[in-house]
């Protein structure tokens, strides 16, 4: 089942400039997308759109059969849209405002849930995550991966449905990035995530269908197909991804 479908969805900022053109694609129920391209490809403008954050200059897009626009006019439709889908920031000090990453991990669930329920939503996120050991921490006394973690903690604490992701692993080392991936393999399925990066090695090594994005969606197929593409002759220079080989 299909739960979002876009429709010749294209997005210019006010100077004019395009950062996306007639992008058609659908993402579905319980799959990893992974989103690759360049920067100033529109990975991250996709996304905003994607979570009712932005609003495409034209096209249309669905939720489970609904038109964003009939969401937009119905604040009901709108906050059961954001429980149900997640965004994870590029920057993560944009989820971080609180005294503690305890404190940041429970803002979400705490306007869904309470006593016993909303410990154990906060002490599973944090132990997914890895960062129970964090969780008295001051967020700006965190490293970026860390902060990164805390991030991710404070959306898989909702627990929301659709969890769109947007580089997700730039501040991680090799172990973050390898117990996100071992994560995102775990959930998917009962969770749908769409997962947009620079880096291809993690979003071929993780996710069950790619599209190669540069303002157009230039290639939609499984990672196998995409590593090849992107390995081609002009392809894997135009990206700037991986090695020629």
């Amino acid at each position: 089942m299909a739960l979002f479908d876009l429709l010749n969805v294209s997005y210019s900022y006010p100077n004019g400039r395009v950062a996306l053109e007639s992008i058609s694609l659908s993402v579905y129920e319980g799959e990893a997308l992974g989103i690759i391209g360049p920067n100033g490809a529109g990975k991250s403008t996709l996304l905003l759109i994607m979570s009712l954050l932005i609003s495409p200059t034209s096209g249309e897009i669905y939720f489970k059969g609904e038109s964003f626009r009939e969401i937009m006019r119905d604040e009901s439709k709108i906050y059961d849209f954001r429980r149900r889908v997640q965004l994870v920031f590029q920057d993560p000090d944009v989820q971080l405002f609180s005294s503690t990453v305890r404190r940041d991990v429970e803002f979400g669930p705490m306007h869904l849930k309470s006593g016993k329920d909303l410990e154990n939503s906060v002490l599973n996120a944090l132990r997914l995550m890895g960062i129970e050991h964090l969780a008295d921490r001051h967020p700006y006394e965190l490293s970026g991966g860390e902060k990164r973690r805390a991030a991710i903690a404070s959306v898989l604490s909702i627990d929301p449905e659709v969890i769109l992701m947007d580089e997700p692993t730039a501040d991680l080392d090799i172990n973050g990035r390898d117990s996100l991936m071992r994560l995102i393999k775990m959930m998917k399925g009962n969770k749908t995530f769409v997962i947009a990066s620079q880096d291809a090695e993690f979003i071929l090594r993780t996710v069950d269908r790619v599209i190669l994005l540069n303002k157009k969606v230039i290639f939609s197929g499984n990672p196998e197909e995409a590593l090849q593409i992107i390995r081609g002759e002009n392809l894997a220079s135009l990206y700037g991804l991986l090695p020629q080989k």
